[in-house]
């Protein structure tokens, strides 16, 4: 029971990081600048963290977060919107999951009204502070 509990409360507190995150990106929306030249999005105290395979269009197309810890992964993928997707608004963040993987949803709008979904794979930090 108690586990249940420390489990819900991480996540409520990992989701209320990742709105703070987001508005935070929100800030800039108006703002369009160029991606960073692959520089790590964000440090772990395992080194930073870095993104492979897929460019995020599905959950078969996902961009797999490497490197990460709850903390720093989840920043890591507001700042990849950041700098991918200028000037989008993100909306919602779903946690999915499929085939016994686990990939964060972050449902955007862009500054023209497109609505787009953004797969992330955080399989590997799933769950590690």
């Amino acid at each position: 029971m108690v586990a249940q509990w420390a489990t819900r409360a991480l996540t409520a507190g990992l989701c209320v990081l990742a709105c703070c995150a987001l508005l935070a990106g929100c800030q800039g929306a108006g703002e369009t600048k160029a991606p960073a030249a692959a520089a790590p999005a964000a440090t772990a105290a395992t080194g930073p963290v870095t993104f492979a395979r897929g460019d995020g269009s599905s959950v078969a197309e996902a961009i797999l977060v490497k490197g990460a810890n709850e903390a720093t992964g989840v920043a890591a993928e507001y700042q990849w919107l950041r700098d991918h997707l200028p000037g989008c608004r993100p909306e919602r963040q779903v946690l999915l999951d499929v085939g016994g993987r686990r990939y964060d949803q972050l449902d955007v709008v862009m500054p023209n009204g497109e609505r787009r979904s953004v797969f992330f794979d955080i399989t590997e930090f799933f769950g590690k502070l």
